[in-house]
C-alpha cells in the first residue's frame, strides 16, 4: 500500500513513475523509501504524523548553514495526509550494518568525526527547555529540566513493559532508585543541542568513512552523554565490541561523575530496549522475542547495575 503512495508522490513531484522503489527498514515512526528516477536517487519519508515531518524538515533546514553531512530538502508536503518530504540521497550503510568489518583505526576516525559534529551542533542557540524537540517553538515535548526528560523516558519504558508483559517492572524500580543520587548533576545540565539518535543507525558509512547523518526527526537538548549510552546499548545488543564508544568517551574527557552518570544512562536505555520488545511500531508484524535476546538484556542490566551500585557507594 505504501509503495502505491510513493508512486503517486513521484508522479506528482517528478511527473513520472520511479524506475525502482526500495523501502529502508529504519526508524520506528516513519516509512522511508529510496527511489531511483533517471539514474538519480532520492529519499522519500512518509508519516501519518505531521509533527514528525515538520520536525525533520525544520531541523534539516536550520542546520544547512553548518558544515554537517546531512541531506538537502527538495519538496515538503505538510498540508494533507500522507505527509512527506523528499530529500537528497546519501550513499552509505548504517554503522551497525558494517561495524564488524571496520578496523580499529576506522572506528577511531568515525568517533572523531561524530565528536566534532556534536561540537558543531552544540553551537546552536540554547533552547528554552529540554528534551526531544521538533523545533525551538515546540511546546508539546519541552521539559522544564533534564531530570524531567530522564524521568519521562523511564516512565515510557515502564508503560511499555507493563503493556507487553515480557520483562519484570522491577527493572524500572531499580533504575528509578538512582535518580536522587544524580539530582545535583542533572541541575547542572544546560539545554544544549546534540544528535541524540546518531548511533549505530542514522550514521552512514561508505568505504570505512562517515558519509552522512540522517533521520533528524527532532533534536535533543540536554546531556550529550545520553547518545553515548544509547550507542553502547546498541552495540551490546549486536554482540559487538565497545571499541567505538571507548574512543568516543576518550574524546569527551569524562569526569568521574560523568563516568558514573553514563552507567546510569546505559541502564535507562537497557530498560528502553526491554520495553521495545513486543512492540510493532512501523513494522508489518510484531517481532517475536527469543530467549537469547531476553537473557542478553537481563544479563546486561545486571552487569551495569552492579557497576553503578559499586560506583555510587564509593562516591
Amino acid at each position: 500500500m505504501k509503495e502505491e503512495i510513493v508512486n503517486e508522490i513521484c508522479l506528482k513531484e517528478f511527473k513520472c513513475l520511479p524506475d525502482s522503489v526500495k523501502r529502508n527498514q529504519v526508524g520506528v515512526a516513519a516509512y522511508v523509501y529510496t527511489v531511483e528516477i533517471n539514474k538519480s536517487k532520492y529519499v522519500i519519508k512518509l508519516s501519518e504524523t505531521k509533527e514528525l515531518i515538520c520536525g525533520s524538515t525544520y531541523w534539516l533546514d536550520k542546520l544547512q548553514k553548518y558544515k554537517l553531512p546531512i541531506p538537502k530538502i527538495y519538496t515538503i508536503n505538510t498540508k494533507k495526509s500522507p505527509y512527506y518530504f523528499i530529500m537528497s540521497f546519501i550513499d552509505g550503510k548504517d554503522l551497525g550494518l558494517i561495524y564488524n568489518d571496520l578496523s580499529s583505526l576506522q572506528k577511531s576516525n568515525i568517533a572523531q568525526d561524530i565528536y566534532e559534529y556534536q561540537n558543531i551542533i552544540q553551537s546552536l542557540p540554547l533552547a528554552n527547555g529540554y528534551g526531544f524537540l521538533n523545533s525551538y517553538e515546540d511546546k508539546n515535548n519541552i521539559k522544564n529540566n533534564w531530570r524531567e526528560v530522564v524521568e519521562s523516558h523511564i516512565q515510557r519504558s515502564e508503560n511499555r513493559i507493563l503493556q507487553n508483559g515480557i520483562f519484570s517492572v522491577d527493572y524500572i524500580n531499580r533504575v528509578r532508585s538512582f535518580i536522587p543520587f544524580f539530582s545535583d548533576y542533572f541541575s547542572t545540565i544546560k539545554a544544549r543541542a546534540f544528535f541524540d539518535d546518531a548511533t549505530t543507525k542514522n550514521v552512514l558509512i561508505a568505504e570505512g568513512k562517515l558519509a552522512g547523518i540522517i533521520d533528524l526527526d527532532w533534536i535533543c537538548f540536554g546531556d550529550r552523554l545520553y547518545v553515548i549510552a544509547l550507542t553502547t546499548m546498541s552495540l551490546v545488543s549486536m554482540h559487538a565490541d565497545l571499541e567505538y564508544v571507548e574512543y568516543w568517551k576518550k574524546l569527551e574527557k569524562l569526569s568521574k561523575m560523568q563516568e558514573t552518570v553514563l552507567l546510569f544512562y546505559i541502564l535507562v536505555f537497557c530498560i528502553d530496549f526491554m520495553s521495545e520488545k513486543g512492540m510493532r511500531f512501523n513494522k508489518d508484524e510484531i517481532e517475536q522475542v527469543n530467549t537469547d535476546e531476553k537473557k542478553l538484556l537481563e544479563n546486561t542490566f545486571e552487569i551495569y547495575y552492579k557497576n553503578l551500585q559499586l560506583t555510587t557507594v564509593s562516591t
